[in-house]
């Protein structure tokens, strides 16, 4: 069970009898883990474990499809698998690495499209990288990620900008990830390219552990998609 600072408790408390939450007080670090816990929120709250779901991406490139297993388990545990080999994993501790390498801020609220949204920036402290700083604009009513704003590198490309935006639908009574979509950018502005992932065939209580996840962590290769 994680360990919820003081003022997300109470803001959880005030969205659950209906009390307007917007003058909470919150800081960039109450919203970080409001969003990196929302899953585990949104599972938690319907007496859920864990799910495993099928991520299909789109490429605008060659219009190439690939799929991924994603599983999922309360806390935060995540991998994602593809060809039957592991591709990503997100354990807990990963939360404490992230806060040692990089600077958290929050920004001035904003609103994208119709939802008002807490903005929080992550800068890595090292000098070589601190010019890939990822923000981040996160629903006031309920932490879900509504846009990432991540600068990175490519192959071809010192400093690109991707544009990542998330839609939730309804499934068993939460709200989870249907779709993202990624935009990279180069540092013009230029589109040069666009991923769509869509999240289906969502089964819960699948009977996850966390050795499962464990036995991936020595066993990473690169995360193939088409971003």
């Amino acid at each position: 069970m994680r360990r919820v600072l003081k003022s997300l408790v109470v803001i959880l408390l005030l969205t659950a009898v209906g009390v307007p939450v917007y003058g909470v007080d919150l800081t960039a670090q109450d919203i970080f883990e409001g969003m990196v816990y929302y899953e585990n929120d949104q599972l938690e709250a319907a007496g859920l474990n864990d799910y495993h779901c099928i991520c299909t991406q789109t490429g605008s490139r060659a219009m190439q499809v690939l799929e991924k297993d994603v599983y999922f388990m309360v806390p935060v545990y995540q991998l994602h698998m593809y060809d039957g080999k592991p591709a990503y994993i997100f354990e807990p501790d990963a939360i404490i690495t992230t806060l040692e390498i990089q600077t958290l801020d929050r920004l001035r609220d904003t609103k994208i499209g119709d939802v008002d949204c807490y903005v929080i920036r992550l800068t890595p402290f090292e000098a070589a990288f601190e010019r890939y700083p990822s923000t981040h604009y996160v629903a006031k009513d309920d932490f879900r990620k509504i846009r990432t704003l991540n600068y990175a590198s490519t192959d071809e490309l010192d400093r690109v900008l991707k544009i990542l935006d998330y839609t939730y639908s309804e499934v068993n009574g939460m709200m989870l990830l249907k779709t993202t979509v990624v935009k990279t950018e180069d540092e013009e502005g230029n589109l040069i390219h666009t991923v769509t992932a869509e999240y289906t065939d969502y089964e819960f209580d699948t009977g996850l552990t966390e050795q499962f996840f464990k036995q991936f962590d020595s066993d990473i290769s690169i995360n193939p998609s088409y971003n």
